[in-house]
């Protein structure tokens, strides 16, 4: 293993080896957890494709990190983003921010992340992924409204 600022640099085959024995909520007990998020968020090909596979097992809490930081990799890595889920999942990846995240504190900034997304959605241009893209842009379409009454502003008037 690589060291990586004085952390080790864990390899997303090692957490998947993990994943498989144990599931993802262990997985999200341990050391392990916050390498699978950084990779994620990071739109790796290889962090995006287990974060799939940890979906498969994970609860709640570890549920939340996991779409969350798929969320954010849409910037990166659409298409692999797409192909990693379920369409189950569709849902809870391709929604608004997350307004608790001080980046997109305040309406403005978190329907400019949003909008950055269905941007970044739309020109997915992958024909065998044609179905998740309609659902996500659905999902990132009905955000606005979500949006809108969680900051109380009354769209109409935007």
């Amino acid at each position: 293993m690589a060291l990586d600022g004085g952390r080790k640099k864990v390899p997303p085959i090692e957490v998947e080896k993990v994943l498989e024995a144990k599931g993802a909520v262990d997985v999200a007990n341990t050391s392990l957890w916050p390498h699978l998020i950084s990779g994620v968020r990071a739109g790796s090909k290889e962090w995006l494709r287990v974060a799939g596979k940890a979906l498969k097992t994970s609860d709640a809490g570890s549920t939340h990190g996991l779409v969350e930081s798929l969320g954010l990799a849409l910037h990166k890595d659409p298409v692999e983003v797409l192909r990693a889920i379920e369409s189950k999942w569709i849902k809870f990846v391709c929604g608004g921010p997350n307004v608790d995240d001080p980046k997109f504190d305040g309406y403005e900034l978190a329907l400019a992340e949003l909008e950055t997304r269905i941007r970044i959605i739309d020109n997915v241009a992958n024909k065998e992924l044609k179905e998740k893209k309609l659902e996500c842009l659905s999902e990132l379409t009905k955000s606005r409204s979500d949006l809108a009454r969680f900051y109380g502003v009354d769209e109409k008037k935007k």
